[in-house]
């Protein structure tokens, strides 16, 4: 149940962040102008995320992100926690024309992860 409650009040806070966010976005941009656009990451790419075992498979090579490092035939390491691959995705991100960007934390020790 703590679990199922922590994803449901996760879900809410990442929701409020995404909404507040556009709405300060949306203040600062004369009216006529395009509308904020925005993403949710749901990233999960740190040192011990269970996604990357599964996308070891050589079936799902080309669903691997950028930065991914292929360890083994049936291995990658995924790891979007550097400052390096930060830098890259906020000018992908700008490049797309994404206004803002979310992160959605969730605690290791949580129960849902």
């Amino acid at each position: 149940m703590f679990a199922a409650l922590s994803a449901s009040v996760l879900f809410l806070i990442c929701t409020r962040l995404v909404v507040a966010q556009s709405e300060m976005v949306a203040q600062s941009k004369p009216s006529g102008q395009r509308p904020s656009v925005g993403a949710i990451r749901w990233d999960g790419w740190g040192a011990d995320n269970r996604d990357a075992k599964v996308m070891g498979p050589r079936q799902w090579e080309n669903r691997l992100p950028f930065y991914a490092k292929r360890i083994s035939d049936g291995e990658v390491q995924v790891r979007g926690d550097s400052q390096e691959v930060m830098d890259q995705e906020i000018e992908y991100a700008s490049a797309a024309g994404l206004d803002y960007w979310a992160f959605c934390y969730t605690h290791e020790k949580s129960g849902i992860i």
